[in-house]
C-alpha cells in the first residue's frame, strides 16, 4: 500500500513540474528589420548566448521556445547587439546601425564610414522631431559637431538662422553650400519626418570635389526613400501652445515718471521734476486712466501664449521593381500678436497664423538589370501673414507707458505730437503683410549597370529643377489718431495729431520668382582584386543655373569633379578628389580653377595586433590635406568690371539753357585679376568603438584662407577720386577641435544611452588693409574676424572732484557728470577718444558649441531630453531696448539699478549702481561700444524634453495597428546664462518661445 502510494506522489510531483514548465514556455516568431524599416536576413538568435536560429531572406525568424527565465538577444555584424525581455517580443525587433559599418552621404555619393577618409557629422532626421520650431535650421542647434547655429529671430517664417561650419574662416560671405538629394537647394522649409540624415562635410578631402563652392564647407540632406516591404503607414499629429521664455521688461508708468524726474534733474544739474507727487499718485493708483495712463504695450500687443499644430503622414513600401516614399505634411503657428480681442478675433487670427503644406514623393525603379532610376518630387506651400508695420518690436520699446492712453474717451485711438503711433492702432487698423511661397524641386537620375562589360563600372545622368514663387499681398491703411487735452477749468477736448482714416489699400500684384536648373552627369567604378586590393572611382560633370526675376544677371557654375580610391586589405585607406569648376563672377580668362586634396586612413582594429585588444572593436586614424576654394564672396557681383553712374550734376547743350543731361561719373574700378579664394584645410581625425558601447569621433583642423577680396581703400587718401577696386589680398586662419561621444547600455531591462559633441573653433585675420595706426591695438589684424571693438569701461563717476581731477582723463565723446561711465586711457595721452579702442570681450560668432542628448526605456516607457549650448561669445547691449529715454522711449528694467544723488528727495544709489545716470538727453559718452554694455553670451538651454508611451503590442494588432505611442513634450523649459534680462540667443525682437505639447505615433 505504501509502494503504491510513494508512485501516486512520484508521478503528481512530475506532473506539477511538467505542468509549471508548459506554463511558463512559449513559442515566439519575429520580424528583425533595420531602421529603415528593411528586413535584416541572416541575423543570429540566441537563447542565453546559445544560437538557436537565423532570419531568413525576409528577416522573419520563427518557432523559438523559450520560457520566463531566458535571455533573448539578437546579433549581426552590422548591427549593436540588442537583448529584449521574453516578456515584450515585439513583432517587428528593430536593430541599430553599428556607426563605423553604416552608410554615410558624401559628395556625390554614399560610403561605408568604416571605409572614410573624410571628416563628416551627421544626425538622422528622427533625432530632430523634438524641437518645437518653424525652420528647420533651428533643430540643428547642438545637433552636430563643428556646425554652428546663429539664430536671428524666433517669428515663424522669419526665424532662418545662419550657418556656419568650423566657424569663421572669412571676413566676407561665410555662406555655407546646402545640398538636398544631390543638389543646391534650400533647408528651412523641410520637415523632419521627410529627413534621412543630415551631413556635413568639414574638411578638405570631403570638400574639394565642390571646388569654389566648399570653402565654407557643405551641409548635405538626404530624404527618406523607399524599401522593399508592404506598404508601412506612418501618423503623426501633435498639439500644443508656446509662449514667451523671456519677455522684454519695461517699468510702469510710475516708475517712468520718477525716474524722468531723476533724469531731467540730471540734465539741467538740479532737482526739477516734471511729474509732481500728485502725478506720480495717480500713476501708481491707476486712477486717471486717460491723463495718467498705465499702459503696458508688451502685454496689450503680445499674446500670452498661441498654439501650433505639426502633422505628417508618410507611406513607405515597394518591391524588387520599384519602392516608394510618400508624405504629407503640415503645420501651423500661430504668431504672438494680437491680445485676444472679441471684435478683432477673426482678423487678428488672419494676420498672425503662419502655415505650410509639405508634400514629398520619392520613386525609384529597378527596371532591369542594365537600368534604373530614380523622380524625386518634394517641396512646400507657406502661408505667412505679420501686421503692417517694419518693427513691431522696436514700436513697443519706444513708446512709453504714460505716452497715452489705448484709446481716447470717445473711442478714437490715442497718440501725441512725440509718439504719432499707436501700437495698438497700428496692429488694429494698419492692415498685414501676406506672402504666399511655392517651392518645388524635381529630381530625375537615369542609372545603367555595366557590370556585363565591366564590372563595377555605373554610368548615371540626372537633373534637378529649383523653383521659388512668391506672391506679397499687402493690405494697409492709415488711421487717425488724436490728443486728449485738458485746459485750467477742467474741459476736455480733442486733436488729431497723426494720420487720416483711409480705406484698405491692395497691392496683390508684386511677385517674385527664381529657378535653378542643374545638370549632373558621370560614371563611378569600384572593383576588388587579389581579395586585399579595392579600387574605386568616380568622374562627373556638374553644371548649375540660377535665375531670379528681375535685372540680375543668372549665376552659373559649371565643371568637373573626381575621386579616386585605394585600400589595401581593408587596413590600409588612400583617396584623391579634387574639382576643377570655375564661376560666372570672376573675369572670364580666369574663371576656372583646381582644387584638389588627399587623404589616408589607417585601421588600426584590423591589424593582428589590434585584434588582441579586447576593448577595442574599431579604431581608424584619418589625415587629409587640400585646397577649396569661394567664388561667392557677398559683395557686389563683377567685382572685375568698372562701373559708371549717373551724375546728380547736369551739364546744358545746345542754344537753349533748358536743355539738359546728367553726366555719368565712375563707379568703383573694376580688377581684371581677381580671382576666388583660396582655403587650405588640414584635418587629422579618430574614429573608435569601445567595449562594444561606446563611439568617439575627434578631430583637430587648421585652415588658413588666403585671397579674401578687400580693398585698400582705408590706406589711400579720398583725393584719388575714385572707388577702388576689389583685390585679393585678405588672410584668415583659422583652427579648432571637434569630439562626439556617444555610449549606450542597459541596466537590467533598462536600456538607456548618453552623448553628445563640442567643437571649438578660433579665427585670425592675419593679414588686412589697415590705415596706420598711432597704437597697436587698434589694428583688426591679428583678432578675430569677429571681434568686439570698444572702450574698456572702469566704473561710474562718483562725484566732480573725481572728473575735474588732472590726472583723470578727459572724455572727448561728450560732457560728462557724476554717473556716467568712465573709461580707460589706454595709451595714456589724458584722453579717452577712439584710440582708445581695443578688443573686448568674445567674438561675436561662438568659437564653442555644444550639445548633449539622454534617454533611457523601461518596458513601454520612454524618456529623452536634449539640450545645446554656445560659449566664448559676446554680445553687445544697446538701443531703445536698453537705453532709457533713448529717443523718448521706454525705460528698461535694468535701469531702476541707475546711479542717482539726491539726498533731499531720499535718493541715493552710488555705492549699488549697475546701470549710469539717467539723461533724457542721448547720451553720447555712455551710448559707446564698451565692456559696460557688452555681456557673456555663452549659454546652455534645455531644448527638449519628452516622455512616451508605448502601448503593448496585443493592444495595437487589437486596433489592427503595428504600433501606437503617445508622448508629452516641453521645449525651451530653462535656460542657464548670466544674463538674466535678455535672452542670450536673441536679445531683441520676436522672443525665443518654450513649448508644451501632445504627441500621437501611429503606425499602420
Amino acid at each position: 500500500m505504501m509502494k503504491h502510494t510513494k508512485y501516486k506522489i512520484l508521478l503528481a510531483s512530475l506532473l506539477s513540474i511538467i505542468t509549471i514548465i508548459g506554463a511558463n514556455a512559449q513559442s515566439i516568431s519575429g520580424i528583425i528589420k533595420n531602421p529603415k524599416g528593411e528586413a535584416v536576413p541572416n541575423a543570429i538568435v540566441k537563447l542565453d548566448g546559445l544560437e538557436v536560429t537565423r532570419t531568413d531572406e525576409m528577416g522573419e525568424f520563427q518557432g523559438v521556445d523559450i520560457t520566463s527565465k531566458q535571455t533573448l538577444s539578437i546579433e549581426h555584424d552590422l548591427f549593436q547587439k540588442k537583448a529584449i525581455d521574453v516578456n515584450l517580443v515585439p513583432n517587428i525587433i528593430i536593430l541599430t546601425p553599428l556607426s563605423h559599418k553604416q552608410g554615410i552621404q558624401i559628395g556625390y555619393g554614399e560610403i561605408e564610414q568604416m571605409k572614410s577618409t573624410q571628416a563628416t557629422s551627421a544626425v538622422s532626421g528622427e533625432n530632430l522631431k523634438g524641437f518645437s520650431t518653424f525652420t528647420l535650421g533651428n533643430r540643428l542647434s547642438g545637433k552636430i559637431a563643428g556646425l554652428t547655429i546663429v539664430r536671428n529671430g524666433n517669428e515663424p517664417a522669419s526665424d532662418i538662422p545662419d550657418m556656419f561650419i568650423r566657424g569663421t574662416s572669412t571676413y566676407n560671405s561665410n555662406n555655407i553650400l546646402v545640398m538636398v538629394d544631390g543638389f543646391e537647394a534650400t533647408i528651412n522649409n523641410l520637415l523632419p519626418e521627410e529627413i534621412e540624415s543630415v551631413t556635413v562635410l568639414k574638411d578638405a578631402a570631403a570638400l574639394a570635389i565642390y571646388g569654389m563652392r566648399g570653402a565654407n564647407g557643405v551641409l548635405l540632406i538626404t530624404t527618406k526613400r523607399g524599401v522593399n516591404s508592404r506598404v508601412q503607414v506612418k501618423l503623426d499629429t501633435k498639439l500644443g501652445f508656446s509662449s514667451p521664455a523671456r519677455r522684454m521688461k519695461f517699468t510702469d508708468s510710475y516708475t517712468y515718471a520718477s525716474l524722468y524726474n531723476e533724469a531731467i534733474s540730471n540734465d539741467i544739474g538740479y532737482w526739477s521734476p516734471i511729474y509732481s507727487k500728485d502725478d506720480l499718485e495717480l500713476y501708481k493708483n491707476n486712477s486717471d486712466s486717460y491723463f495718467h495712463p498705465n499702459v503696458s504695450w508688451y502685454d496689450e500687443v503680445m499674446r500670452s501664449s498661441v498654439p501650433y499644430t505639426e502633422n505628417t503622414l508618410s507611406f513607405t513600401g515597394g518591391n524588387n521593381f520599384a519602392k516608394y516614399y510618400v508624405m504629407l505634411g503640415y503645420v501651423s503657428f500661430d504668431k504672438l500678436y494680437g491680445k485676444n480681442s472679441k471684435a478683432k478675433a477673426d482678423e487678428l487670427k488672419n494676420m498672425s497664423e503662419t502655415s505650410r503644406f509639405n508634400f514629398r514623393t520619392n520613386i525609384d525603379l529597378n527596371i532591369n538589370s542594365f537600368w534604373s532610376a530614380s523622380v524625386s518630387i518634394g517641396g512646400n506651400i507657406i502661408e505667412n501673414s505679420k501686421p503692417n508695420h517694419s518693427n513691431m518690436s522696436d514700436l513697443l520699446a519706444s513708446t512709453p507707458p504714460n505716452a497715452f492712453p489705448i484709446k481716447n474717451m470717445g473711442g478714437t485711438w490715442a497718440a501725441n505730437n512725440i509718439h504719432t503711433e499707436n501700437p495698438l492702432g497700428t496692429l488694429y487698423e494698419s492692415g498685414k503683410l501676406s506672402n504666399h511661397d511655392v517651392n518645388v524641386q524635381t529630381g530625375i537620375t537615369l542609372n545603367q549597370n555595366l557590370d556585363k562589360l565591366i564590372k563595377g563600372l555605373k554610368l548615371f545622368e540626372s537633373v534637378s529643377f529649383v523653383s521659388w514663387t512668391r506672391k506679397n499681398y499687402d493690405r494697409k491703411r492709415d488711421y487717425e489718431r488724436y490728443q486728449m487735452n485738458k485746459s485750467a477749468d477742467g474741459t476736455i477736448s480733442t486733436e488729431k495729431v497723426a494720420g487720416t482714416n483711409t480705406d484698405y489699400q491692395i497691392d496683390e500684384n508684386t511677385r517674385e520668382q527664381s529657378l535653378r536648373t542643374a545638370y549632373n552627369l558621370g560614371a563611378s567604378y569600384s572593383t576588388k582584386f587579389n581579395s586585399v586590393h579595392e579600387v574605386s572611382g568616380l568622374l562627373g560633370f556638374t553644371y548649375s543655373n540660377y535665375e531670379i526675376e528681375g535685372n540680375n544677371a543668372p549665376y552659373r557654375n559649371t565643371g568637373l569633379y573626381g575621386r579616386f580610391g585605394y585600400s589595401f586589405d581593408n587596413r590600409i585607406l588612400s583617396e584623391f578628389s579634387f574639382a576643377y569648376n570655375g564661376s560666372e563672377n570672376l573675369p572670364p580668362n580666369k574663371r576656372f580653377g583646381f582644387f584638389p586634396a588627399v587623404s589616408l586612413g589607417w585601421i588600426v582594429s584590423n591589424e593582428n595586433f589590434a585584434k588582441k585588444i579586447n576593448f577595442l572593436n574599431y579604431m581608424k586614424i584619418r589625415t587629409s590635406a587640400g585646397i577649396v576654394g569661394n567664388s561667392h564672396f557677398g559683395i557686389s557681383r563683377f567685382a572685375y568690371q568698372t562701373y559708371y553712374a549717373n551724375m546728380q550734376d547736369k551739364f546744358n547743350i545746345g542754344s537753349s539753357a533748358n536743355v539738359s543731361l546728367n553726366g555719368l561719373q565712375e563707379g568703383r574700378i573694376g580688377n581684371s585679376d581677381i580671382t576666388w579664394e583660396k582655403n587650405y584645410k588640414y584635418d587629422l581625425g579618430v574614429d573608435l568603438r569601445l567595449f562594444d558601447k561606446l563611439d568617439v569621433s575627434a578631430d583637430v583642423f587648421y585652415e588658413k584662407r588666403t585671397g579674401i577680396l578687400s580693398t585698400y581703400a582705408s590706406t589711400t587718401p579720398s583725393t584719388i577720386g575714385a572707388i577702388l577696386p576689389y583685390e585679393n589680398i585678405g588672410k584668415v586662419s583659422n583652427k579648432g577641435f571637434e569630439l562626439t561621444l556617444e555610449y549606450s547600455d542597459n541596466l537590467g531591462k533598462v536600456d538607456y544611452y548618453i552623448g553628445g559633441n563640442i567643437s571649438y573653433a578660433k579665427n585670425k585675420i592675419d593679414y588686412q588693409a589697415e590705415v596706420t595706426q598711432p597704437e597697436s591695438y587698434l589694428y583688426r589684424t591679428g583678432k578675430s574676424a569677429n571681434q568686439f571693438f570698444g572702450l574698456e569701461a572702469i566704473g561710474l563717476f562718483q562725484s566732480y572732484d573725481e572728473i575735474n581731477n588732472p590726472n583723470t582723463p578727459v572724455q572727448l565723446f561728450s560732457p560728462v557728470q557724476p554717473g556716467d561711465i568712465r573709461y580707460k586711457d589706454q595709451n595714456g595721452d589724458g584722453y579717452v577718444d577712439e584710440n582708445d579702442m581695443i578688443a573686448i570681450g568674445k567674438p561675436t560668432i561662438p568659437e564653442i558649441n555644444y550639445g548633449f542628448y539622454l534617454g533611457a526605456a523601461y518596458k513601454g516607457l520612454d524618456i529623452k531630453a536634449d539640450l545645446y549650448g554656445q560659449a566664448n561669445r559676446s554680445i553687445m547691449l544697446s538701443g531703445n531696448h536698453v537705453w532709457a529715454f533713448y529717443n523718448n522711449g521706454q525705460v528698461p528694467e535694468i535701469a531702476t539699478e541707475r546711479w542717482a544723488y539726491y539726498p533731499e528727495q531720499g535718493i541715493d544709489t552710488r555705492t549699488k549702481a549697475k546701470y549710469p545716470r539717467l539723461s533724457t538727453a542721448n547720451n553720447d559718452n555712455n551710448y559707446q561700444s564698451s565692456t559696460f554694455w557688452q555681456r557673456n553670451g555663452s549659454f546652455l538651454r534645455l531644448q527638449n524634453l519628452e516622455l512616451g508611451y508605448t502601448l503593448p503590442e496585443k493592444v495595437c494588432r487589437k486596433a489592427y495597428l503595428n504600433k501606437i505611442r503617445l508622448y508629452v513634450q516641453a521645449s525651451n523649459l530653462l535656460t542657464i546664462s548670466s544674463i538674466s534680462d535678455y535672452d542670450p540667443e536673441i536679445v531683441y525682437g520676436y522672443p525665443i518661445t518654450k513649448s508644451y505639447s501632445v504627441g500621437l505615433s501611429i503606425q499602420f
